[in-house]
């Protein structure tokens, strides 16, 4: 005979990362013990041909009305959601995410446009002498205009090759540090839709670029270049080159801002207190079918396992729980006072619920704070119906509840009017152990009798080192039952990192952006400036000969690079605003107009331009004024 707890295999599907972590499916038959309150599934449908979403949805909630006015006890105030399968996949924060990444990669090739332009501009200023010549013996203005040509072809092709392969290997990144929780990620690849998207993006970036040289050079090829000796070309293209430098200061301001916002906001959200310490606990699940164990069964289950884990050295406190902590399983329910009950569900008080053990609250490191937890005679005896069983209420729940009075000793209505009453034995601190970035919803717990929940996890609080424990659980664990091992052991702090995975991958991407951007803006400036201070030699050695002090020249050369990047600055403040408008959902404990980033990152750019400045107005001072006179 096959064991109880065995299935037949009726098929096999591909791998897909579409259920992450899932690689066993058993059907889900109706079963009409089950609550009808119980709102924990969620169905997956294929709309029927030539019916639309909107047709789909209108359906739906005329059905939830129904159920509403059949079943009010358990369905009153219930309405329904349809959205499609990419929207329930993809998600609002990768959909935001994803919106800041195409505005960055636009501003990213807006500034490359500016740093090539910027190249050739100031490389083809340094040749209107040399095209004046060429025009005044007879050379065309479109024979002119192709001279600098073949360099922006060059420098677009190493350019896609580097591309190509910085992308393949930040793809590897992306799959080895991204959010686990993201669609098929570990399907992602190099599309080859998005790789001509890039060609052509990166092709025409160039080509954008190196009009601006074309023009100048067009422009200026006449008889008066000869006329204007080596002056013409510090003259010309000057305020293109300006504007450009302008241009890449303002986009790097904005990238840097939006990542100094997340990178504020994921400190605020590190330094979220959740209320216990998570870095010395192990939580795992145990398989307990309902086919083998009745609640009460797994009360008693749950009395061995502890007590076997207790046994191991190391092991301070051990508990269970219906819900883990930091998991997508966030049971709700209503209560109310029994002393104050209103007469609609709708005015119930919406509250998260979990079911625990005897000794959760010390395994979770949750602090009581009035009356007392959980004993043994609270869980009840088979077959026992309890008069106003034992709960035990947070401090938000107190506070909303019970205002300014103890709430020990009264009691409350679980669910809607005339429901079951509890009594509440003691206060708890408030527990942050469902979403960092999100205010904890008041929380009442119940004996674990209270529920017929299958898989509930199991928390351990060690001492020392706990990964090092993690063989002992496992073999504790099935000495309590052979078939039923411990289920995904693992340190409870990693919990805690998952649940920042997005705001850390946000604020790292951005971040990254954001270096990359004040990098091209510092190499931007210090190439014009290099190339002003080149241009520029008779007239500093002029000056210098006629006794200049070599700080001033120094400044001089400093304060023109210092007022660009000023102008870039500002310019990229304001667009930083507007861009922080996209920030609003992905923001924690940081307001979209956070006076230390708005501080904080105009001094970091200015930095950065005068360091890039230094180097090229530290040459203008060591210029020898006797070499610059005599040049031409």
């Amino acid at each position: 005979a096959l064991p109880i707890s065995a299935h037949e295999i009726v098929g096999v599907i591909p791998a897909d990362d579409a259920w992450p972590g899932v690689e066993v499916f058993t059907p889900l038959a109706p079963n009409p013990d089950a609550w009808r309150d119980d709102q924990r599934l969620e169905a997956v449908a294929r709309l029927a041909a030539g019916v639309t979403l909107d047709e789909a949805r209108t359906d739906m909630v005329a059905i939830a009305a129904q159920l509403s006015d059949e079943y009010p006890d358990s369905n009153d105030g219930w309405g329904a959601s349809v959205r499609p399968a990419r929207e329930w996949l993809v998600g609002e924060r990768l959909t935001t995410l994803g919106g800041l990444l195409l505005v960055a990669v636009g501003l990213f090739l807006l500034m490359a446009c500016a740093s090539i332009s910027n190249l050739l501009v100031a490389r083809s200023s340094a040749r209107i002498r040399e095209m004046g010549v060429r025009s005044a013996l007879g050379a065309s203005r479109s024979r002119i205009a192709s001279q600098p040509l073949p360099e922006p072809g060059l420098i677009s092709t190493v350019g896609v090759l580097l591309a190509l392969i910085l992308a393949d290997r930040g793809l590897a990144l992306v799959k080895a540090f991204g959010p686990g929780d993201i669609a098929r990620l570990g399907q992602a690849s190099l599309d080859p839709g998005a790789l001509a998207v890039g060609l052509v993006a990166a092709v025409l970036t160039v080509g954008v670029a190196a009009l601006a040289p074309v023009f100048l050079l067009t422009r200026s090829t006449d008889s008066t270049v000869l006329r204007s000796g080596s002056r013409t070309g510090s003259t010309e293209g000057q305020r293109l080159r300006s504007a450009l430098v302008v241009a890449q200061f303002a986009l790097a301001v904005t990238v840097v801002t939006g990542a100094g916002l997340l990178t504020r906001s994921f400190g605020e959200l590190m330094s979220v207190d959740i209320g216990f310490d998570a870095s010395t606990v192990v939580a795992y699940a145990v398989r307990l079918p309902a086919d083998r164990f009745d609640q009460r069964d797994r009360a008693e289950y749950m009395e061995r396992l502890q007590a076997e884990l207790l046994a191991i050295p190391g092991v301070r406190a051990a508990g269970s729980t219906t819900a883990p902590p930091f998991s997508s399983m966030r049971p709700s329910n209503f209560v109310a006072r029994s002393d104050q009950e209103p007469d609609r569900q709708q005015d119930f008080l919406p509250v998260s619920w979990r079911a625990v053990t005897p000794g959760y609250f010390e395994a979770a490191g949750v602090p009581v704070l009035a009356g007392r937890t959980f004993r043994r005679e609270d869980m009840g005896e088979r077959g026992q119906r309890i008069q106003n069983p034992a709960v035990v209420i947070d401090r938000t729940l107190a506070d909303q509840l019970f205002p300014g009075e103890d709430p020990v000793g009264r009691l409350v209505t679980w669910f809607l009017p005339g429901g079951q009453q509890c009594e509440i034995i003691g206060v708890v601190a408030t527990a942050r152990d469902e979403r960092l970035d999100q205010e904890p919803r008041p929380r009442i717990y119940r004996p674990v009798t209270f529920t017929s929940w299958d898989q509930p996890a199991v928390l351990v609080r060690t001492e020392g080192d706990p990964t090092e424990l993690i063989p002992l659980l496992r073999e504790a664990t099935l000495r309590v039952d052979g078939s039923t091992p411990a289920i995904d052991p693992a340190v409870l702090s990693e919990d805690v990192r998952e649940t920042v995975a997005w705001p850390r991958f946000s604020m790292q991407v951005l971040g990254l952006f954001g270096l990359v951007a004040l990098l091209l803006a510092a190499l931007g400036i210090y190439g014009v400036t290099a190339f002003s201070v080149a241009r520029r030699r008779r007239e500093i050695g002029v000056r210098m000969a006629l006794g200049a002090e070599p700080s001033g020249v120094h400044w001089m050369v400093v304060r023109r690079a210092l007022r660009l990047a000023v102008g870039g600055i500002t310019v990229g403040l304001a667009a930083a605003v507007l861009l922080a408008g996209f920030l609003g959902t992905v923001l924690y404990g940081v307001s979209r107009t956070d006076p230390v980033t708005y501080l904080g990152v105009p001094l970091v750019a200015g930095a950065v331009a005068l360091a890039a400045t230094w180097i090229p107005a530290r040459r203008a001072v060591r210029l020898d004024p006797r070499e610059a006179l005599v040049e031409e």
